[in-house]
């Protein structure tokens, strides 16, 4: 029974994987995130559901887009499959694997379920974008510090964990603030400043310490 859940949740994280991949293409274009057809941005056709699988379509289509034959990035697969290994890994984190008939009528579980599945999603939505613009946009920042925000409260449920965590992000993002101002932006760009602040809001200041230097 685990095994059938986990394939569940595996499926509904790689959707939410393509999901972020519409984010990522559409961001700042005038395209809206939920409305018009997916198109190959190569030929322009326009998409079939068939073509839009996630995972399953990559494979099926051999990386090739069905109507110009031109290669699909191999990101989109990367982050279908990333964002389903790492939903299944927030429900094992959580154990809703151990109890699974209980919690998922559990509101707390599954509100916890779904903050935390939504920030590891913009956390790759970030990094997909910055991958490929190299630039962190505002909006996904504020959006990661707000759910930031609502899980620790759901977790801590103080707001003087909430202001601990905040001034843990003012610490541990000093250092490099000044090395954004020492280099004027030559070592690393103001963006990677503000998110290493949400980063260590988001995780307090030995966690987000050990982030910091992992992700360096």
């Amino acid at each position: 029974m685990e095994y059938f859940w986990s394939i569940i949740f595996f499926l509904f994280g790689s959707a939410l994987g393509s999901f972020i991949l519409v984010v990522a293409d559409r961001f700042n274009t005038g395209l809206k995130f939920f409305k018009g057809r997916s198109i190959c941005f190569s030929c322009n056709a326009g998409l079939k559901r068939a073509d839009l699988v996630p995972i399953f379509s990559f494979l099926f289509l051999k990386g090739r887009c069905r109507y110009c034959q031109s290669k699909i990035p191999v990101d989109v697969f990367i982050t279908e499959a990333a964002m389903g290994i790492l939903t299944v890994l927030v429900a094992l984190k959580l154990g809703i694997f151990d109890n699974f008939q209980f919690i998922i009528f559990n509101f707390q579980s599954i509100f916890q379920f779904l903050i935390l599945t939504a920030i590891i999603g913009i956390i790759l939505l970030i990094s997909v974008y910055d991958l490929r613009h190299f630039i962190i946009p505002d909006s996904f920042l504020i959006t990661f510090f707000i759910f930031s925000l609502i899980w620790n409260l759901s977790i801590f449920q103080s707001f003087n964990f909430l202001l601990l965590h905040f001034i843990s992000g003012l610490l541990i993002t000093l250092p490099f603030l000044l090395l954004f101002i020492i280099s004027k932006g030559n070592w690393l760009g103001f963006g990677d400043v503000k998110y290493i602040f949400v980063i260590g809001t988001f995780l307090g200041l030995a966690n987000g310490i050990s982030a910091v230097i992992l992700a360096f």
